[in-house]
């Protein structure tokens, strides 16, 4: 094998594992958008569906990692960290933060460091 096919092979390797990492994490993309939808839904009941259609789920892929977030809100439903973090006289509902870890069990120990799953601070609509 000379030294050209040797780059050659490396290279390939190099875009497949790359393929399944992107591909692997957007199914956890989709499954913590899903789950994060289906708290919304459940408790707090869901009313006009403007919250549950705010939900979304980002990949950012950097060098190290692939950063995958949830934010919540829009324009209309602006009121997402409130049901989040609850108010004075409102508990908190936590649906954001009931799908980060059940998802995040859901992910192999090994990979936990290549796959950023950020819910320290959720990002909402005009924060």
């Amino acid at each position: 094998m000379r030294f050209v096919e040797f780059v050659n092979m490396l290279h390939k390797k190099h875009r497949y594992t790359q393929r399944t990492f992107e591909r692997l994490g957007n199914r956890i993309r989709k499954q913590l958008q899903y789950e994060a939808k289906k708290n919304a839904t459940t408790y707090p009941r869901r009313r006009t569906g403007e919250l549950y259609k705010s939900i979304k789920a980002h990949i950012r892929p950097t060098r190290e990692e692939l950063k995958i977030d949830l934010t919540a809100g829009n324009e209309i439903a602006f009121y997402a960290k409130y049901v989040e973090g609850g108010t004075i006289r409102m508990a908190p509902r936590f649906y954001l933060k009931r799908a980060f870890d059940k998802v995040e069990g859901v992910v192999p120990e090994h990979l936990r460091s290549y796959f950023g799953m950020y819910l320290e601070n959720p990002r909402f609509y005009g924060d």
